[in-house]
């Protein structure tokens, strides 16, 4: 199968990709730059020089010449938000116009997050327009399951906010939430909160991407899942050790000037369920999970 994969030089895209081609997919990467191109090469897939939402047409062109197109490029700076969930939307949009009608695959990144508050949600749970008012990428679910009933495969990715690996990652919010607590010199504990977050390898998450790509029929959720619940605290009790600072409880109103934009974040967690996804497309987690990685004091050399 061809594939056209958006941001393939990131962290996910890097390993969707290599997963991909070493199962014998051939791979068509976008990157925004020339040392991006040299990454998206260096792993084995072609290169294709883009602006995703400001290409639009050169975007749909190279998707409308694959079999299916996964789409992981993402503004994750947080400068402009909104105007990042609308660039998702436009690419989104200007690939299922190309796959309208004929049965390709469109897998999007989403978050498992849009959906952890939700009472008994799992991965046949979708948002609606309500849950755009308060989470506006919730939009480009929205977006991408509108092409599922004109034809197009669309798998929904709802990636767990702390994808990890000890090696291949060089940022995410997992070395956000340890830089914090590096950088006030001591670990805290939200007061009264039992918020959890969940996880995945990297590398597990990438075989389920080329699993969903195999797998996904008309519009489906998938939860790239390993550790469904971490408690936040447990990361604040291993920093504690493993940063050799003290352990202190702060207030929630005190969260922002701790953990800076993560602040209001890491008090609106939740359990996510990877039943579902495990089930459907015979998904085997065996990396170690994100616990584990701290404990052997994974990350910390990273901030």
């Amino acid at each position: 199968m061809k594939v056209f994969i958006t941001g393939a030089s990131g962290f996910i895209g890097s390993a969707v990709t290599k997963e991909l081609i070493a199962h014998g997919h051939t791979v068509v990467g976008q990157g925004r730059s020339d040392s991006s191109g040299d990454k998206i090469k260096a792993n084995g897939a072609e290169f294709i020089k883009a602006e995703p939402a400001a290409d639009l047409e050169l975007v749909a062109r190279v998707a409308a010449e694959a079999d299916a197109t996964i789409h992981c490029a993402f503004d994750n700076s947080f400068t402009d938000f909104a105007k990042a969930c609308a660039d998702d939307q436009a690419v989104i949009n200007a690939v299922g116009a190309v796959y309208e009608g004929t049965g390709k695959t469109l897998l999007m990144c989403s978050g498992a997050l849009i959906i952890a508050g939700i009472e008994g949600a799992d991965e046949d749970t979708s948002v609606t327009p309500e849950h755009v008012k308060s989470i506006i990428r919730a939009g480009s679910e929205i977006a991408a399951l509108a092409w599922a009933e004109r034809g197009v495969n669309v798998g929904v990715m709802r990636l767990p906010p702390m994808v990890h690996h000890p090696r291949l990652m060089t940022h995410g919010f997992i070395t956000l939430i340890l830089s914090a607590h590096k950088k006030a010199g001591y670990a805290a504990v939200i007061e009264g909160d039992e918020t959890t977050w969940s996880a995945a390898n990297v590398l597990d998450v990438a075989v389920l991407f080329r699993l969903a790509l195999e797998k996904t029929k008309g519009g489906m959720h998938w939860h790239p899942v390993a550790d469904n619940a971490v408690k936040i605290s447990d990361i604040a009790k291993v920093a504690a050790t493993k940063l050799d600072i003290p352990l202190k409880t702060i207030k929630p109103e005190d969260a922002v000037a701790h953990f800076g934009f993560l602040g209001p974040f890491l008090q609106r967690g939740g359990y996510v369920t990877n039943a579902k996804t495990i089930e459907r497309a015979g998904w085997t987690i065996t990396q170690p999970g994100l616990l584990e990685e701290l404990e052997r004091g994974s990350y910390f050399d990273m901030v």
